[in-house]
């Protein structure tokens, strides 16, 4: 049908009157978010941290409920601790008659020393077996290892290809290893390798990757999604399947104890994407992941985050679970979420 001269300027008319209304939403809707964002200007107000550094009071507000500060060391329970503070991400240490236990090392040579350090103010015994919970952070193994060469090192069945992969690219995950070293130098100024630790601009977490320096130990036990396995006299079960910013993850539950050692959780929201850039991390599989670890109801864990320490024996009355396990019952609605954001 021939379209009249009357059609085309009506059609033109309501084009330019939809523009109008479109533009005037958006200025609206940017004054609001002027006034209520602080990403957009909005006022925040300033409170000096324990280092001196000055930061967003929201920041701080409830942080040591979730974070560290400051390197510590946690008993979750009997023969069990986390070492929080170093690193990204904490790790755990199981203490048995043969030996010690360590879920993962820290994310370089330099955090094992830390970590080891930490480890010999509680105990005296020798890390016989290392679990990598994350390829993030196996960098500290050998520290750990102290030189012993029968040490057990278990986890997902690919890990050590992605490590060399990372390594080989600089140490920041990758899809194309070219661009490895600039994701790397991008990773350290996301995490606060090059500002200073005390006054005004330091940071205000210890998330600190000082260096990418190499101790790792390869994987000479390989497990397999849903293995069953006694470590040093310690019955565990291994779940592989599932990852969220790392694809070669492992989730460790402890049946006879009812505790869960994965690192699906962190601080903050969902590790869905960096702000330094990364490969692509599927959130349905992040989601599935988390489920499955809430499906276990561990009485206990080390999921990542300071919480943990607090878990073990602490039951809500109105689940009869303990507030770990609760808790982990948002973050899967928020990772759908972030995931519903994309352009269908």
């Amino acid at each position: 049908m021939k379209t009249t001269r009357r059609q085309t300027l009506i059609g033109a008319a309501l084009f330019s009157a939809g523009a109008r209304l479109t533009s005037s939403s958006i200025t609206v809707s940017h004054a609001q978010s002027a006034e209520s964002n602080p990403y957009m200007g909005a006022p925040v107000t300033l409170v000096k941290a324990p280092n001196g550094a000055i930061a967003n009071k929201k920041i701080l507000d409830g942080i040591e409920e979730v974070s560290w500060l400051k390197p510590s060391i946690e008993k979750l329970t009997e023969g069990i601790w986390v070492l929080g503070g170093v690193g990204a991400a904490p790790i755990s240490i199981i203490d048995t008659d043969q030996g010690l236990i360590a879920f993962d090392t820290g994310d370089s040579k330099h955090d094992g020393e830390h970590l080891l350090g930490a480890i010999r103010s509680f105990s005296q015994m020798p890390v016989k077996a290392i679990i990598y919970g994350h390829s993030h952070t196996t960098l500290g193994a050998a520290v750990l290892a102290e030189g012993n060469t029968d040490v057990m090192v278990i986890g997902h069945p690919n890990l050590n290809a992605v490590v060399e992969k990372n390594l080989k690219g600089g140490g920041a995950p990758a899809y194309f290893p070219e661009i490895g070293p600039y994701l790397t130098a991008r990773a350290l100024i996301q995490f606060n390798a090059y500002i200073p630790k005390e006054g005004p601009d330091a940071w205000v977490l210890p998330l600190l990757l000082s260096s990418l320096d190499s101790a790792f130990l390869p994987v000479n036990t390989p497990v397999q999604d849903e293995q069953e396995m006694t470590v040093l006299g310690v019955k565990m079960q291994f779940f592989t399947k599932y990852g969220s910013d790392d694809k070669v993850h492992t989730t460790v539950w402890l049946p006879d104890r009812k505790i869960v050692f994965m690192t699906f959780l962190w601080p903050g929201p969902p590790q869905l994407y960096s702000v330094r850039g990364d490969v692509f991390r599927d959130p349905r599989e992040w989601i599935a992941g988390l489920k499955l670890t809430r499906d276990l109801e561990p009485e206990g864990a080390d999921l990542g985050l300071r919480a943990a320490g607090h878990w073990q024996g602490e039951r809500t009355p109105e689940t009869g679970s303990l507030h770990g396990c609760r808790e982990l019952r948002p973050r899967p609605d928020l990772a759908g979420h972030s995931r519903r954001q994309r352009p269908q």
